[in-house]
């Protein structure tokens, strides 16, 4: 892990991500625990796609990814963006890859680098 990426993840856990919410380039994402069951809440970077899907994901090292993947949906809110439930599909190779080129055109490095580690696609559910 570089240094830009240990600082900006140094001040997310200090700031429980709030100060990125309140300028809504993150958003509050509740999944299943994979081994309590019960809701886990976290604060994650996003980036809202033309088709109303989401980009979320996650620097290496953290646990929702896991918990997200099991469980398969979530429900998602931010700023401008009213709680919703989502179906999760966690991309990977070149999908993986044109995601995080995504977030880096829309959001810039600091969040292209935040979801280096994972990336989810959340689809809305009807």
């Amino acid at each position: 892990m570089n240094a830009a990426t240990r600082l900006a993840r140094t001040l997310w856990d200090r700031t429980g991500g709030a100060l990125l919410m309140r300028t809504g380039a993150a958003g509050r994402l509740t999944t299943v625990g994979r081994v309590s069951g019960a809701l886990r809440t976290v604060q994650c970077g996003y980036v809202a796609l033309e088709d109303g899907s989401l980009l979320v994901g996650s620097a290496e090292g953290r646990e929702w990814p896991h918990n997200l993947a099991v469980s398969g949906t979530c429900t998602f809110e931010a700023r401008g963006l009213p709680p919703a439930r989502y179906r999760a599909t966690r991309l990977s190779g070149e999908e993986q890859a044109d995601a995080i080129l995504t977030v880096r055109g829309k959001r810039g490095e600091r969040a292209a680098q935040m979801m280096a580690d994972v990336v989810f696609r959340l689809d809305r559910e009807t």
